[in-house]
């Protein structure tokens, strides 16, 4: 069939055009209203200017096709495919395009309001400009496409895929965003008032300039994301760690940290600083164990550790290992700066240099008195309750004869055998190496082999000197602490 005949057989009344081959067909500023053309052959079609209104182009062939001003209002579009179309200022309102591929059309100006684009494909799609208020793209993949200065205020865009998307100067205020991924994506300039953003993913999206306020971060993942100069005034952010984002020069007055987002928890803040809430830094504890990790050490690493958290009955971190050629790095991130030097303690146990580390590690803590510390009150009883608890869990370990038993029968392992290094960041970004085999970095199985449970050991054999911070360095590093408040109520109670 050629369009003549179409146009023909649609003035007398046909609607009927199902599985019709219409390839390159010129059908531009024809009205065609209600008619059904599914499952035609339409690639690289012209429908330019046509009226469209609740045409069925379910499951249909358009791809390359030219729909550009064509009225399309509650046309059925649904599982068609429009791979690389240009539907640029098109009336798309209240349209049925569920499941419809769209991958790089054109779609700039187009008129999509209140239209159902549930579950489909917009890969490298280009909507700038685009009017998607009220739209539903539940479950979409958006990867990639360009939505800059696009409307999607209040749509549905829940567990979409917006990776790498651009939505720069984008309205999304009143949006659910709901557990959709944002990894990449780039929201600079864009308006989320009041939106849905729970549950989703943002590692390293950019928000600079963003307006965020009153929108929903509960249990977000915003690692690497920037938030600089971005307008956060009543933002939720329960279960939302307070780390891992950039926010120089946010504009926040205050946070809703309540469960149910009805105000009852909330930060004020007291100056301009954003940090008075968020961390400039992950607290981390890592581990550098100058050897490779194999096999061996590898399975028996995650068995000690497992053993570990179940004699201590205690939750360990996972660490996160990134194995080098030579080197092994384990890195632990926490929540809390308190938990840094027992998590260090604790991870180190199954080493042969945990002996050393261990006793410098209480013997500095020991050392330092109150009055060293530039802390209030309650963060003093804080510092000496944490120093407790590392006595508490020291002395644990030594009277566990399983324990005890399960560290030497590691100890034929080389991977734990080898010299270490444990580096500590606090919430405010400060380092501190805490410890230094003198070994480190010293190929010698000699010097390896000598260096077992003495640091007497260590200096005889390697003719230098442990490393070890001072007391100086110790106490400036705790007094950058950011003490949490669950662990401040829970020395008042």
């Amino acid at each position: 069939m050629n369009s003549e005949a179409l146009l023909a057989q649609y003035d007398g009344g046909d609607r009927q055009f199902e599985t019709v081959e219409l390839t390159d067909a010129k059908l531009t500023h024809q009205k065609l209203p209600g008619i059904n053309l599914r499952r035609a052959q339409l690639v690289g079609a012209n429908f330019q200017g046509g009226d469209l209104a609740l045409a069925d182009f379910s499951q249909a062939n358009l791809r390359s096709a030219d729909l550009r001003y064509a009225n399309l209002q509650r046309a059925d579009l649904s599982e068609a495919d429009l791979t690389g179309a240009n539907l640029s200022d098109a009336n798309l309102s209240a349209a049925q395009l569920s499941y419809t591929t769209l991958n790089y059309a054109e779609l700039h100006q187009a008129d999509l309001r209140h239209s159902n684009l549930s579950g489909a494909s917009f890969v490298g799609a280009k909507l700038p400009g685009a009017d998607l208020s009220n739209a539903n793209l539940a479950g979409s993949d958006l990867r990639g496409a360009e939505f800059r200065q696009t409307k999607l205020d209040c749509a549905n865009l829940r567990g979409a895929n917006l990776q790498d998307a651009n939505l720069r100067w984008a309205d999304l205020s009143g949006a659910d965003l709901s557990g959709a991924d944002l990894s990449g994506a780039t929201l600079s300039g864009a308006t989320l008032t009041g939106a849905n953003l729970s549950g989703t993913i943002l590692i390293d999206a950019v928000f600079v300039h963003a307006d965020l306020t009153r929108a929903n971060l509960n249990e977000v993942d915003w690692s690497g994301a920037d938030f600089t100069a971005a307008k956060m005034t009543g933002v939720k952010l329960h279960n939302t760690r307070p780390f891992g984002a950039t926010f120089d020069g946010l504009e926040c007055q205050w946070l809703d940290l309540s469960a149910n987002g009805d105000h009852s928890t909330t930060f004020q803040f007291s100056s301009k600083n954003p940090y008075e809430y968020f961390y400039k830094a992950a607290p981390t504890v890592e581990i550098i164990i100058d050897g490779r990790l194999n096999t061996e050490g590898h399975s028996a690493l995650a068995v000690i550790y497992q053993r570990l958290a179940r004699q201590l009955k205690t939750a360990l971190p996972t660490p996160h290992v990134l194995p080098d050629r030579k080197r092994t790095r384990l890195t632990f991130t926490l929540h809390r700066d308190e938990k840094l030097f027992l998590t260090a303690y604790t991870m180190m146990f199954p080493f042969t240099d945990a002996v050393i580390s261990h006793q410098a590690l209480v013997e500095q803590l020991r050392s330092i008195t109150q009055e060293c510390l530039q802390q209030s009150k309650p963060q003093m009883q804080a510092f000496q309750r944490m120093v407790t608890n590392l006595n508490q869990q020291r002395q644990k370990t030594i009277a566990d004869a399983q324990l005890q038993s399960l560290a030497q029968s590691v100890q034929s392992v080389p991977f734990f055998q080898a010299p270490t290094r444990i580096i500590v960041t606090n919430s405010n970004a400060h380092r501190l190496v805490l410890y230094g085999n003198p070994t480190f970095g010293r190929r010698s199985s000699q010097m390896l082999a000598s260096c077992l449970n003495s640091e007497q050991t260590v200096l005889q054999t390697s003719g230098g000197r442990l490393s070890r911070p001072s007391r100086e360095e110790v106490i400036h590093f705790i007094n950058r602490f950011r003490w949490s408040e669950h662990y401040l109520r829970g020395i008042a109670s």
